[in-house]
């Protein structure tokens, strides 16, 4: 008689919860691509003309002239000005602003080294130092035009951006699985049943942040560049951007989904073992967990918060709240989440306490059985007022980053009006 064919072993349990993270990310790299090849369409006419002909001027002061004689003389460079004095009122009325201003800087310093090159003239002292402030009063004036732009949409550095967050949300899955092992192998089938409602609120919570960002800043009055995908430009790349964002959010919210869900509060492990061989109360990885993803949850949301306000806060624009609003929920979702794990902390120090009384109850005794110390110590502190220090810390070092980046005076400028 042949040997039965033993069965298949199950599969390891973070296997199956890194399968469903992979399927989340997928779900949301496809949502994003749809967005990004939503936009590979031309754009309208009037802003191809208008881009043509703002950087076929060499003289910003050429935009004005070409309002009434455009440089080609054809009729649809005439619409497509007229079009763009309706739709971006502040961008076209600031182009002629500022060439106007050119101009005239460009005439006094003119007037001024005219003065310099009569030496008998009377003036020529208080001369020097004007020349020296109206040169300084041009570059300004230059550096503001350049930074009125009428931008494309490059395709290919968007989807490669997009990647990038794959990647990063991808190696933030594979570490949250790889340091929560020990909770994924007892615990898998509640992550599971759990896993859907909780990204479900995750992904909405994204999505309408996402939408209030993006329908609040549409407002073309307070920006200096515009690109093809604004709305005043074109509603359908608009649209598409919006779709891309969403499938952003997606990718996201599956790293978030694992870190809320390892971070349950009936997920700390007990009982606490005091006497345990590993010196650790049996708990160890558990507590290096509760660490480790407290402090890169902070970490990991500084570094895009930084560089969204830095990108939203050219000099000359006026930074509205719209764009505070994913910083505010971004932070709000991570205080959060490094919330659950500091408290799940608390709750299992309150165990080891309560297993140290049940294998002594006077000091003596505890001396003489030896158990191990307070494992969360290295995470918490010994006293309960050095975690409020350590946090802190935490977030004066974050401030001191946003000093350094000149973020915070945008955030102090938007607080105060």
């Amino acid at each position: 008689m042949s040997d039965a064919i033993e069965p298949r072993p199950i599969s390891d349990p973070a296997d199956l919860v890194h399968r469903g993270a992979l399927i989340g990310l997928q779900i949301g790299c496809l949502i994003y691509l749809v967005g990004m090849f939503g936009v590979a369409i031309p754009d309208p006419p009037w802003y191809r003309t208008l881009r043509a002909v703002s950087a076929g001027c060499p003289d910003p002061v050429e935009i004005q002239s070409s309002q009434s004689n455009p440089p080609r003389g054809a009729a649809a460079t005439r619409k497509a000005l007229r079009e763009s004095r309706d739709r971006l009122p502040y961008w076209f009325g600031e182009r002629v602003r500022v060439a106007d201003d050119c101009a005239r800087s460009h005439s006094r310093e003119l007037e001024l080294q005219r003065i310099l090159d009569q030496p008998a003239a009377p003036g020529v002292a208080d001369a020097a130092r004007r020349v020296d402030e109206e040169r300084a009063r041009y570059a300004a004036l230059r550096e503001h035009e350049q930074r009125l732009t009428l931008g494309g949409y490059d395709l290919g550095s968007r989807i490669a951006l997009g990647f990038i967050d794959l990647l990063v949300a991808w190696l933030t899955v594979k570490a949250l699985l790889r340091s929560g092992k020990q909770i994924i192998r007892e615990r898998h089938a509640q992550i599971m049943t759990r896993w859907r409602p909780v990204q479900r609120a995750i992904l909405v919570f994204g999505v309408v942040v996402t939408v209030m960002t993006l329908c609040l800043s549409i407002d073309p009055s307070h920006k200096i560049s515009i690109g093809s995908d604004s709305w005043v430009v074109w509603p359908w790349t608009w649209g598409s951007t919006l779709l891309s964002m969403i499938g952003i959010v997606a990718i996201f919210s599956v790293p978030a989904t694992l870190l809320w869900l390892l971070g349950a509060r009936d997920f700390v492990p007990t009982p606490v073992q005091p006497l345990a061989s590993d010196g650790q109360c049996g708990v160890g990885d558990y507590v290096s967990f509760l660490h480790i993803w407290t402090i890169l949850a902070f970490a990991l949301g500084l570094a895009p918060t930084v560089l969204w306000i830095r990108h939203m806060s050219a000099p000359g624009a006026s930074f509205v709240f719209a764009y505070l609003i994913p910083v505010i929920a971004g932070q709000l979702l991570i205080a959060i989440l490094a919330a659950r794990l500091v408290y799940n902390a608390t709750v299992l120090r309150g165990r080891y306490r309560d297993a140290i009384q049940r294998i002594a109850s006077t000091w003596a005794e505890i001396e003489a059985v030896k158990p191990a110390p307070d494992p969360t110590i290295p995470f918490i502190g010994e006293n309960w007022w050095k975690l409020p220090a350590t946090l802190g810390a935490l977030l004066l070092a974050i401030w001191q980053v946003l000093e350094w980046t000149g973020a915070s005076r945008v955030i102090l400028g938007t607080i105060g009006g």
